[in-house]
């Protein structure tokens, strides 16, 4: 299909013909084409629309404005041209077409020509046809309903709130205005008075899209995923065969199964399950890596800038030497790529349950959530090969994110490591020779990587409570070690949807303290200090600043955090009666104690089980003094 040549045209008009110019309306059809949104205006645009325009006629008939149109004439028609596409002015238009058919209702005696009232000079393409059958009920009605202006059909809603306007107009009596009615003459105004300014572009859509968003500086009514659906109709369409006529229809068609897909699925709420933006922001991860390109494409530019660059590169000529490589990678059919992501996407929504949902949700309280979308790259590349394993990707994301969370505990932030290591990792996932065993080893050597020794140490010796992310995320990881099964129902929703504080075990102000504070400035806040639990008990009068013993006997003994329950184990008297003790010592002991159990669960399978044994017997002969 050949590139269309460009030119622009805009002028004022009317609706119908005054002072021996041509109408918008005279002669001409529209058509909302199905890249366009759904007619979404309502009472209070409807409102406020005829409210003005009321307002300037009973003003002494004065002109006004209505706003622009602008259109795009449909292709294979002779010079001028009387067919259009409507890229901008639908709901303005759409909702003159309902202002006939209320007049024609309500008001019989103004006559509308039959060429106005019965709305053939408009049709919309959008939503498979679905808004058309509304719009040609709406122009069906003999009378509006009773209850229209709750009607589920948005365009006989509209029009109830059309007459209701009108009549609620015609019933107010303002001083120093003459009194509104509904005649002749007030549609003679509407026809005759109200000026659009019209755009007409004859240029490709890419072009026709450039050129709205540097009139309209307030923005297209259009979002990403609309703008997206244009430049990928007109990619395709340059692509296309030019003796094929239908091409153009297969292409519309192919692109709004898409998205209909996409608006189909729903939760049990009845919401989307996913997006087009979710789908791109997949993509845009894909075509970097496959093409190799600059990396800093990922996170220098949103995913709806990415693709309006990458497609002004490829369709309007625009010099973006960092988009040279994704050309190829792009290929002559996105759209299959497109569905496969989209399948891959919902195939991911079924994994959402016990220790995936867990695991999936630590990664969100580590550094590096903004990950999130890896796992639909990961089940692009893999979940349709007939060797599939779900056992190994649920593996692969129990490694990916315990490497996660051991950059997450090694550093202060997000480390540019951990950020190339993933978009390493999404191109050997994408690679013709990544399988799914080889790699879950590439991960479990680059956990290997990361040297045990140094975070045992760290941990160890280091404040656990001065930094946010580390304090939560080894709290809860502490929590979830005490349950042997991540699938133990209502585990997710204990530790991530219930509020908990990180409790420190010796009071920072304590009213009654075990020991001196100077004792215990080393170790206040380290890990053996620290517990998560449950924050309206830790707010309570059986916990707050008390001593460890009273704390034992009244807010603790009714946790129903399981770290909980092992520290009183761990506490207990031999003597009944007793009086239990918390001190420095007791702390430190408890820090090497937790500190080994997460660096053996993070590392578990990645380092033989002898080495971490020997790194630990070398630490029992250090004495832990901070």
């Amino acid at each position: 299909m050949s590139e269309v040549k460009f030119a622009i045209e805009a002028y004022s008009a009317t609706l119908l013909q005054a002072n021996g110019r041509p109408g918008l309306l005279d002669g001409r059809s529209f058509v909302i084409p199905i890249y366009q949104r759904p007619y979404s205006w309502g009472q209070p645009e409807v409102s406020r629309l005829f409210k003005t325009i009321i307002a300037a006629y009973q003003s002494g008939g004065e002109p006004s404005f209505l706003g622009t149109a602008q259109l795009m004439p449909r292709p294979s028609q002779p010079e001028p041209a009387t067919h259009f596409d409507i890229i901008d002015g639908q709901q303005r238009l759409t909702t003159l077409a309902l202002f006939f058919k209320v007049l024609e209702l309500g008001f019989p005696a103004v006559k509308v020509r039959a060429d106005l009232r019965d709305g053939q000079w408009l049709r919309t393409n959008v939503n498979k046809g679905e808004q058309q059958c509304w719009f040609s009920e709406a122009l069906a009605l003999t009378e509006l309903p009773i209850d229209a202006a709750q009607h589920p059909n948005p365009y006989i809603a509209n029009a109830a709130h059309i007459q209701a306007t009108l009549l609620t107009a015609q019933e107010a009596e303002e001083e120093g205005r003459p009194p509104f009615r509904v005649t002749p003459e007030f549609l003679d105004y509407v026809l005759h008075q109200l000026h659009v300014v019209i755009i007409e572009t004859r240029a490709g859509l890419a072009k026709t899209l450039d050129i709205f968003n540097t009139i309209n500086t307030a923005g297209m009514d259009l979002n990403g995923g609309d703008v997206f659906k244009i430049q990928l109709y007109e990619y395709l369409a340059r692509r296309a065969d030019p003796t094929d006529a239908e091409a153009s229809d297969h292409i519309f068609g192919a692109i709004d199964d898409l998205y209909g897909r996409l608006n189909a699925i729903k939760d049990e709420e009845g919401h989307p399950v996913t997006n087009i933006g979710e789908v791109l922001s997949v993509y845009k991860y894909i075509l970097i890596e496959q093409s190799q390109a600059n990396r800093a494409l990922h996170g220098g530019v949103s995913t709806d800038t990415f693709f309006e660059q990458l497609f002004a590169y490829l369709l309007l000529g625009e010099k973006r030497p960092e988009y040279v490589k994704l050309k190829d990678a792009l290929g002559s059919d996105p759209l299959q790529q497109l569905n496969a992501i989209l399948d891959a996407r919902l195939a991911w929504q079924s994994y959402f349950k016990g220790s995936y949902h867990i695991w999936y949700t630590l990664q969100w309280w580590s550094r590096y959530g903004e990950f999130w979308l890896v796992d639909v790259v990961y089940l692009y590349q893999f979940s349709k090969r007939p060797d599939y394993s779900v056992a190994q990707f649920q593996e692969w994301k129990e490694l990916l994110v315990r490497y996660y969370l051991i950059k997450s505990l090694r550093y202060f932030k997000k480390v540019s490591a951990g950020r190339n290591f993933t978009f390493d990792h999404i191109r050997h996932i994408l690679s013709g020779a990544a399988t799914q065993a080889n790699t879950n080893a590439v991960l479990r050597e680059q956990i290997a990587t990361e040297d045990p020794e140094w975070l045992r140490d760290q941990l160890v010796r280091e404040n656990i409570f001065d930094n946010a992310t580390r304090c939560q995320l080894m709290a809860r990881l502490g929590a979830l070690q005490e349950h042997p099964d991540w699938d133990e129902p209502g585990l997710l929703g204990k530790y991530f949807h219930n509020d908990y504080d990180v409790e420190h075990i010796h009071p920072c102000n304590p009213d009654q303290p075990d020991a001196a504070d100077e004792d215990w400035e080393a170790d206040q806040h380290k890990l053996g200090n620290l517990i998560l639990l449950e924050r309206g008990l830790n707010r309570s009068g059986a916990v707050r600043n008390y001593d460890f013993h009273f704390k034992c006997t009244n807010g603790y003994s009714v946790s129903q955090v399981n770290g909980i329950a092992r520290l009183l184990a761990e506490t207990a008297e031999s003597e009944e009666g007793a009086t239990r003790t918390w001190t420095p010592a007791k702390a430190q002991a408890r820090t090497a104690a937790e500190v080994e159990r997460l660096v053996r669960f993070l590392y578990a399978d990645c380092i033989p089980t002898s080495n971490l044994d020997a790194l630990w017997a070398v630490e029992a002969e250090r004495e832990f003094v901070g």
